[in-house]
């Protein structure tokens, strides 16, 4: 791994826990680093021997189709992230990053080393038969290191396996000088800062891909309504707001009308409704109003 980049703190006797209550943040709530990002999926965590021997069998368990054994470099890039450590144990996470945009959704392999302060992020790149295979040019992970005579004063890089090769798509990607200057920053601020409950977030309640899938949805078809705004306030803002809003609350309502076996659609009370334009999407989509204003006027 080639070091981009690295910077120094001082952490109270916790010592890694503030890194690693970092790292939890950026690998289940990506959207707070990185703002084009509606957010991420967990699909599956399990641990294993920190081994290339017992990495091999679990990576092919979690992503079905990763071929691993046609890839000559595989063994390369798990040594890179294990070493020669076997008895120590390892934390792997599979994770699909979700952008705002209608860009394609991106699997992530996330490698957890407790034992010697490594998250190592190893993107999945799909094929056409449904394959997947490691995307080598992008893979990158953080350290956590203690300076030598002082127990308070430690630093963090960040690595990628090859700078020279790096593919940004200014989404999930953004260039590496975002990495080294942004992200890395974000992380050495909140490993100071007690993070485990740091970002309270209203979208762990429902399905980040159903919230994705439906904003795009609505948003395409709302989006005249910006061109049409009759007030002074920005149209763009006030639209995709209500549009955001509108679409939380329907995947929010799907939710519990299947958890609780009901078909007829919630109805609502909105009161101080504006300009109405949040209760025209709902009624729009199917769900019972109740709302009204008075005018001071």
């Amino acid at each position: 791994m080639v070091t981009l980049a690295e910077r120094r703190l001082r952490l109270d006797a916790a010592g890694s826990a503030g890194f690693w209550a970092a790292l939890d943040v950026w690998t289940r709530k990506p959207q707070v680093a990185n703002r084009r990002l509606s957010g991420c999926c967990l699909v599956a965590e399990r641990e294993t021997r920190c081994s290339v021997a017992g990495l091999r069998p679990l990576l092919e368990e979690l992503v079905p189709g990763l071929r691993v054994e046609l890839d000559r470099k595989v063994n390369e890039i798990l040594l890179a992230v294990t070493g020669e450590r076997p008895g120590d144990r390892l934390k792997v996470t599979l994770r699909t990053v979700i952008p705002k945009t209608q860009a394609e959704n991106c699997r992530e392999i996330v490698i957890q080393d407790f034992e010697n302060n490594t998250a190592t992020f190893i993107p999945l790149e799909r094929h056409i038969a449904g394959s997947y295979t490691f995307k080598k040019s992008n893979i990158y992970s953080f350290k956590l290191q203690q300076v030598k005579g002082d127990e308070l004063l430690w630093f963090i890089s960040v690595s990628t396996m090859c700078p020279e090769k790096w593919k940004a798509d200014g989404i999930v990607y953004p260039k590496l000088a975002w990495l080294s200057d942004v992200l890395l920053t974000k992380i050495v601020k909140w490993s100071t800062e007690n993070m485990k409950n740091y970002f309270k977030s209203t979208l762990s309640l429902i399905s980040v891909e159903k919230y994705n899938e439906c904003y795009h949805r609505l948003k395409a078809k709302y989006k005249e309504m910006v061109k049409i705004w009759p007030e002074v306030t920005n149209p763009e803002k006030f639209v995709y707001e209500d549009v955001a809003i509108a679409t939380y609350l329907l995947v929010l309502w799907e939710a519990e009308r299947s958890e609780k076996g009901l078909t007829a659609k919630q109805s609502f009370i909105d009161l101080g409704c504006g300009n109405g334009l949040l209760v025209h999407i709902l009624t729009n989509e199917g769900v019972s109003e109740i709302w009204t204003e008075r005018s001071l006027a």
